[in-house]
């Protein structure tokens, strides 16, 4: 469970991730959390300097929001920071929402070691209204 203060990280390295950083970061700071957002962080970072900042925020968040979806520009969905951390991430048993696209593909992410059910967003879904039900959930409608 998240409270009011707590520090959630959010990644996503997708196709419109501007959007979906900014709805993340107005809906987590309306409910009281601060936002880390990682955007457009593929797996090149792991070798740049950057690595070791985005490492120490994902692992000193309290939870965690992951967007996987139709890849950006010429890179594949498997171009994400995140997906080789997902497995030790979820075994810390911090919270974790994880969220794909519709074309996202399905073997992915068990791949990576991540056995839980993502939620499947449609574009006709609001991202912000979603994830703000989600956050709530996890804060235990606290906010």
């Amino acid at each position: 469970m998240i409270s009011t203060g707590d520090k959630v990280f959010f990644a996503d390295n997708s196709r419109d991730y501007l959007e979906r950083g900014e709805a993340y970061a107005r809906t987590a700071r309306a409910l009281g959390l601060v936002p880390v957002f990682w955007g457009g962080a593929g797996v090149a970072v792991r070798q740049s300097n950057q690595d070791s900042e985005i490492r120490n925020d994902f692992y000193n968040s309290r939870a965690a929001v992951l967007y996987f979806g139709a890849a950006k520009d010429s890179s594949n969905p498997e171009d994400h920071w995140v997906l080789p951390e997902l497995k030790h991430f979820a075994a810390s048993g911090a919270d974790c929402l994880v969220y794909v696209s519709e074309d996202f593909p399905s073997g992915v992410l068990p791949k990576y070691g991540y056995a839980g059910q993502p939620r499947v967003l449609s574009g006709g879904h609001d991202f912000g209204t979603v994830l703000q039900n989600d956050l709530k959930r996890l804060m235990g409608d606290q906010a």
